[in-house]
């Protein structure tokens, strides 16, 4: 096995045992010293989880501004409002929406023994337009004062790009799961950083040069709506959250009648039903 391929095979591995790791347990999760305003916050609450800081939503955005909290113990969400400001936090998936964006950390938001719902330091503290640095020496997370709350979904992302890439990413990979179908918008908007492809989503999705780029444009599964998780991959993609800068294409080989990837590509990483490949 060359290194290529040994190297795609490891990713693959870490991502399937991954995506399979249940919620760590409390005593996984370690003590960490989180300062705002040079004040400890939450002596002995703030924890370190898969390698981020994370920090009890309520008392967090209590400490940032003014605001209200409603929970929904049936869907386990979190509903924040504060002026300017609206996020959304639900136990066990992997980001926040804040005024309609999603902040995506890769690592699940948890509920502790306490009842408590935890989220990741750095996507909350950006949803209040604070900063969050690291004091390396003293292993603790410093955040700064907050200033304008994020910037809303209709500003921020391109809408034409949204409407197109929420729409692939739903015909392409509908019922794989939320990393998968980021990866697929990831290839999409990989293609329009190289010199030769479109500038634009829709360029990129209907590019015909060497023929049809994307089945969904030859069935018309492209034009149907997408799904809500779909619409979510999209976003976490035009926030720029990335699960390879690499991968240009993607098959899935149990049914793709076409062998040409595997044997003039770089097979990359496998999430699910799907394979992604480099040039």
């Amino acid at each position: 096995m060359n290194f290529k391929k040994m190297a795609a095979f490891f990713v693959t591995v870490i991502l399937i045992v991954a995506a399979m790791l249940p919620c760590a347990a409390a005593d996984e999760k370690t003590d960490v010293a989180v300062y705002i305003n040079n004040a400890i916050f939450e002596s002995g609450k703030t924890k370190i989880f898969n390698g981020l800081t994370y920090v009890p939503l309520r008392a967090f955005c209590d400490q940032m501004t003014e605001c209200d909290v409603n929970w929904d113990a049936e869907t386990q969400t979190a509903t924040i409002r504060c002026e300017e400001l609206v996020i959304t936090a639900s136990a066990y998936d992997a980001y926040i929406c804040a005024n309609g964006r999603y902040l995506y950390s890769g690592s699940n938001n948890y509920i502790d023994t306490d009842n408590r719902l935890y989220v990741p330091i750095r996507a909350i503290a950006k949803a209040f337009g604070a900063e969050v640095t690291w004091d390396t020496e003293n292993s603790a997370a410093i955040v700064g004062k907050p200033t304008t709350p994020i910037q809303c979904d209709e500003e921020f992302y391109n809408q034409s790009d949204l409407y197109w890439l929420s729409r692939i990413i739903s015909a392409e990979s509908r019922g794989e799961p939320l990393l998968g179908q980021i990866a697929v918008g990831n290839v999409v908007l990989n293609r329009m950083k190289l010199p030769g492809y479109a500038q634009s989503v829709y360029g990129i999705i209907f590019d015909t040069r060497f023929g049809v780029q994307f089945t969904p444009i030859a069935n018309g599964t492209i034009y149907e709506k997408p799904y809500d998780c779909s619409v979510i991959a999209a976003k976490i993609c035009l926030e720029g959250y990335s699960v390879s800068d690499d991968i240009l294409f993607f098959m899935n080989p149990s049914i793709s009648a076409s062998k040409w990837m595997m044997y003039n590509c770089t097979h990359v990483l496998t999430i699910a039903n799907h394979a992604f490949y480099a040039y």
